[in-house]
């Protein structure tokens, strides 16, 4: 009877293995979905990165060109990108495991610190970028209350409000207050997504090792 319990338990344990192993695949397949669709937004972002690093670039000689009247300032304008978006990656598959104690199903010991070490730096970078953008979008609004100075009236005719631009000529005085304000807002935005780029870029590298790492082990599961 005792090895008969015995038999029994060691049965159960196996089982036991199984289905926690079992589990485990599911939850790297998850991760490396997850991974996969970073790349693909990592790589969007990197673009968009570039193409507001070449406008802000491109921006900021053109300001030193006169502008004869408010068309042309308004079209100068218009070539710069004030974008202040979040880093937003997939988590859910993370977040539950975290949660749940599911990171003890993975027996890998070396890619399980891989995948917290990743993880981890995301939610560094993503604290930093968050930062950048508050202060990023408090100094753009600032600028927009000096400079881009507007009132409503109203349009007889439709009766609608009309946002109607004044006070535009600062763009042809380097010295003024509003010109070297714009030129810095400019360039710190200029800055900040050389430095998202950077990240992105960063963040892109490390997915694609850990895609690798991840479908190592599930191929070691066939």
């Amino acid at each position: 009877m005792v090895i008969g319990i015995l038999i029994a338990l060691q049965v159960d344990n196996l089982n036991e293995e199984r289905k926690n192993r079992e589990l485990e695949m599911v939850f790297l397949e998850r991760l490396k979905s997850d991974l996969v669709t970073d790349t693909i937004y990592l790589n969007r972002r990197i673009n968009r990165a570039d193409t507001i690093i070449k406008r802000g670039q491109t921006y900021l000689p053109e300001m030193y060109k006169n502008q004869e009247n408010f068309q042309e300032y308004f079209a100068l304008t218009n070539t710069n990108i004030w974008d202040s978006e979040d880093m937003v990656i997939q988590k859910a598959t993370y977040n539950e495991l975290n949660n749940t104690g599911g990171f003890n199903l993975i027996s890998n010991r070396r890619l399980k610190e891989q995948i917290l070490s990743h993880y981890f730096k995301y939610e560094a970078i993503d604290s930093h970028i968050k930062e950048l953008n508050v202060f990023s979008i408090s100094l753009l609004r600032e600028i927009i209350d000096l400079h881009f100075k507007k009132y409503n009236v109203v349009d007889a005719q439709e009766q609608t409000n009309v946002r109607v631009e004044m006070d535009w000529k600062y763009i042809n005085d380097p010295l003024s207050k509003e010109f070297m304000d714009l030129e810095i807002a400019v360039g710190f935005y200029t800055g900040k997504h050389e430095m998202f780029k950077d990240y992105f870029e960063e963040s892109l590298v490390r997915s694609r090792h850990l895609i690798d790492e991840i479908s190592l082990e599930l191929k070691n599961d066939d």
